[in-house]
This record gives C-alpha cells, structure tokens and sequence, in this order.
C-alpha cells in the first residue's frame, strides 16, 4: 500500500486469536497472506445451430460476439441475453442454463453456457394454382419457425394479395385473381416468405353466335348481312353451300365482325 513499507516478519510477532499458530501483526503491524486462491470464476459462452447471434451479460463481460469468455466476481448472478440476427431465431440454451427463457449464472464457480441460434426455412404450400379463366381466390400456407417474419407480394398486376401481406412463423397468404379476357394463357408470380408461387390461368373458351339465323328473299334476288359474335381472338371464317349464294364481304375474321 502507498505510504506503507514491508517490515520484517520478526515485526509480526502477535499470535493470531482464532489460530495462535499463525501470527496477526505486532505493534502498529499488520500481517498480510497470499492464498493463491482466485476470487474470479470463469463463465464461458459457447454457440451452437444453424442461424447466428450474440450473448451479452449483465454485470458485462460477455459480449460474444467476440468475447465468449470472462471472469466475475464469486458469488456473482450473471444474467445472459441472448440476440438472435436477421434470418435466425434464439432456439434456447443449454448446460448451466436451459430452455429459452431468462439466465442467470450464479458465479459460485466456473460455469459453462451454450446458446443455440437456428436459421429460419420457408416452405409454402401449395406452389403453384392452375386457374380458369374466370376471376376467383386463392390461398397459400407458409410454414416457418416461431419468430420468423416474412412477407407476401405479387409479380403480377391481375394478382392481388387479398390478406396475410406478412407475418411471423406459420400463416396464410390469400389472394385474388382477376378474370382473362384473352383466349391466351397467362402466367403471373407471386414471392411468399423468400419463395416463388407460379400462377398459371387459362385463356376463355371462343363461343360464336351469329345475328339473324336465317333470312328470306324474293325470286329476284338481293343481298343481306350477318353480324357475327365472338370474344376477341376467336377467329372465323365464312363458307357458302350453295352456288347461288356468294359471300360478298368479310368471309373470315377474328371476336365480333
């Protein structure tokens, strides 16, 4: 100690009261003893799973990350948190802490801790919908780990995401779909919690109907019309049976005409 200097032991003559085998000091003396035994005790962090993440302590001292390991005081209660990254869950911990809530070490020698961190896995099901041509819903389930956040968005502008936008852990996406006016196929995607959701519809049926059916005429002949019904992209064509009655205008054609 500053101010103080070592004397010699022949000094530190008076017998110890609860040990006279030992001395205690002497007059204005004091005797000091190394017992070589540490008052620190070691806790050390380790990190286990598939995700990532980091455990920090409280008093501080823990900060792994990069410091896994640290001495506190004996006796001492350490309480770890434990923080997951993005794309990782805290799964919980195991040896002198275990499931996934609070802990805290009592320092009452050296102490081991493992945190488990798990990386998050999407799936969805269905993925993929073969639709008509009709507008209508639909809906997905997403499978993932409890504290796994995702979200839902479509490719497509004739796809909505009707619901389930984004969530966390197990979940529905719904959707709509508006209707095909074309005789063509289409496709459209959507992306669900990472992966691709393939939305395949099929084009209208082509219908025609003609306006009139029939017609009459006179001995001496004329000419007349047919209006013809059809969606777009549905052609036609136009024939005669008889050699008498020739088609004049519009013998083939594509949706009304």
């Amino acid at each position: 100690t500053v101010g103080y200097v070592q004397v010699a032991d022949s000094e530190c003559n008076t017998p110890c009261t609860a040990n006279p085998e030992e001395m205690c000091g002497g007059t204005w003396r004091n005797s000091i003893y190394q017992t070589g035994i540490s008052p620190y005790r070691t806790l050390s962090v380790a990190k286990s799973g598939s995700g990532s993440g980091t455990v920090t302590s409280s008093p501080a001292g823990i900060d792994c990350g990069s410091t896994c390991t640290a001495g506190f005081v004996a006796g001492t209660g350490v309480t770890l948190t434990a923080t997951a990254e993005a794309g990782s869950t805290f799964g919980g911990w195991l040896d002198a802490c275990t499931g996934a809530g609070s802990c805290i070490v009592r320092m009452d020698g050296a102490k081991s801790v493992t945190a488990t961190f798990n990386a998050c896995t999407y799936s969805i099901s269905p993925s993929s919908a073969s639709l008509g041509a009709s507008g209508g819903e639909g809906r997905v389930t997403v499978a993932a780990p409890s504290g796994c956040t995702w979200a839902a968005a479509s490719n497509a502008s004739w796809i909505t995401v009707a619901g389930g936008s984004s969530g966390s852990g197990n979940g529905n996406v719904s959707y709509s779909f508006s209707q095909n006016a074309s005789t063509s196929p289409r496709t459209g995607t959507m992306i669900i919690a990472g992966q691709t959701f393939t939305v395949t519809q099929t084009g209208i049926a082509c219908t025609y109907s003609i306006s009139p059916a029939n017609a009459s005429f006179d001995s001496s002949g004329g000419t007349g019309s047919v209006n013809v019904t059809s969606p777009n992209g549905c052609s036609w064509t136009v024939a005669s049976n008889p050699s008498w009655i020739t088609i004049t205008a519009g013998n083939s054609g594509t949706g009304n005409g």
